[in-house]
């Protein structure tokens, strides 16, 4: 890879947190999760590919603004149903009402998902830690949207 110098090196930064989101020791997860009810692990576990995104919600919508600024994220390359389809690391979704980007997870007792608005580069960003999640992200998405996402039928189990 070349070095591009040093204006590139500080758009790069642009995307990475602008702190330290896990400082939380083992013994502080295993505590936190007995108070809530649940068990220390799967709650919180090592970071893995399936489950390893530790952030705020600033940080991500951070992450957002930047990664949209690739034009393979935003370009369908697989379909899915109707119209949704896969980009480059996001799921994509192309309506009469616009052009949206949208990213979900979950794992016992949590429940996220970022939608953006690739059209005006408004994004919601919703991150839970209970087991109504999904009910809680995709009414904050309709509200903040003012539509309905076919993502979401495509999401149910």
């Amino acid at each position: 890879m070349t070095d591009k110098g040093p204006e590139a090196f500080r758009l790069v930064q642009k995307a990475g947190p602008s702190s330290l989101v896990e400082s939380w020791t083992q013994v502080d997860r295993m505590e936190t999760a007995k108070r809530q009810g649940r068990p220390a692990l799967p709650v919180f576990m090592t970071p893995n590919m399936a489950a390893g995104l530790w952030t705020t919600a600033g940080d991500y919508a951070r992450f957002l603004r930047y990664a949209q600024r690739f034009p393979a994220m935003n370009t369908p390359t697989i379909g899915v149903e109707g119209r949704l389809t896969w980009g480059l690391g996001w799921g994509l979704e192309m309506a009469a009402t616009g052009r949206f980007a949208w990213h979900w997870g979950a794992n016992d007792g949590v429940a996220n998902l970022f939608v953006l608005d690739l059209d005006t580069g408004v994004a919601l960003v919703v991150l839970t830690n209970g087991s109504g999640g999904q009910r809680v992200y995709e009414r904050a998405a309709r509200v903040h949207f003012r539509r309905e996402f076919d993502a979401f039928t495509w999401l149910q189990p």
